[in-house]
């Protein structure tokens, strides 16, 4: 880049941008503070958009343990 400002859409195509930038944040209600990548908070808030949680549905530790692990799981695969 040759020093001109960058929209996030331009950011969000070119790998060496999108996964180097990032900001130290806390959104969408997350418990602490963690660096989120330009692609990371993109896909977040497409999701908090357009996604609404069931009301009928009954979270508790045992269903978020299991989130947890088909996350990682996830992200073990793709290194």
């Amino acid at each position: 880049m040759s020093g001109e400002p960058v929209s996030v859409c331009v950011g969000l195509r070119v790998a060496r941008i999108a996964g180097a930038w990032g900001t130290l944040a806390s959104p969408f209600g997350a418990p602490a503070e963690r660096r989120w990548s330009l692609s990371a908070l993109s896909l977040a808030s497409v999701a908090m958009t357009f996604l609404e949680p069931d009301p009928d549905a009954e979270w508790g530790d045992r269903q978020l343990t299991h989130l947890y692990q088909a996350v990682d799981e996830w992200a073990a695969r793709d290194g």
